[in-house]
């Protein structure tokens, strides 16, 4: 199983389970919160697995060791986005 993948079935089990207990009760709250969790992986993932992130309104990528400030600005917004998602 790749590092991915593990990633995103260890993320996703955090969600289920946080739902449960913030006591998420109706189904336009899972899927929102689903969808918006689902996008903060955009950037969390290629940061995690050091690939190379696509920057918003550019058409550069960030490698590991170039642009490193950009990648943990975008890391740090969507982790706190998830976080946010995950508590709510």
């Amino acid at each position: 199983m790749s590092l991915t993948k593990i990633i995103l079935l260890a993320s996703y089990s955090l969600f289920f389970v946080c739902g449960l207990l913030t006591g998420r009760d109706n189904t336009q709250d899972w899927i929102a919160s689903f969808v918006l969790y689902s996008m903060t992986h955009y950037y969390i993932l290629p940061f995690c697995t050091g690939k190379p992130m696509s920057l918003p309104y550019s058409s550069e990528i960030a490698s590991v060791g170039e642009k490193d400030g950009y990648r943990y600005l975008l890391f740090g917004i969507s982790f706190v986005l998830a976080l946010t998602v995950l508590a709510n």
